[in-house]
C-alpha cells in the first residue's frame, strides 16, 4: 500500500520507510505541503501547516536535541 501511495505523493519516499518518522520524512514535511494522508495531530505535520520552523526546532521534533527549558 505504502509503494502506491509513494506514487501518488512522491517526495515524501513513503515506499522507502513507511512513513515512520524518519530524518528524510521531517526534511520531506519542513519542504513540502503535507499529503492529505498526514497526520495533522502529529507535531511535525502541525508544526508545517503552521508556522516556518528551523533545523533546530526540525532536531527538537525529532528527539535528537533537548529542548531547553523555558
Amino acid at each position: 500500500m505504502m509503494q502506491q501511495l509513494d506514487a501518488c505523493y512522491p517526495g515524501f519516499e513513503l515506499a522507502a520507510h513507511k512513513g515512520y518518522c524518519t530524518p528524510a520524512h521531517l526534511t520531506a514535511l519542513r519542504d513540502r505541503t503535507p499529503s492529505p494522508l498526514h497526520r495533522r495531530s502529529f507535531s511535525p505535520v502541525r508544526c508545517s501547516l503552521t508556522e516556518e520552523y528551523d533545523d533546530e526546532t526540525l532536531l527538537q521534533l525529532m528527539g535528537m536535541q533537548e529542548q531547553e527549558p523555558g
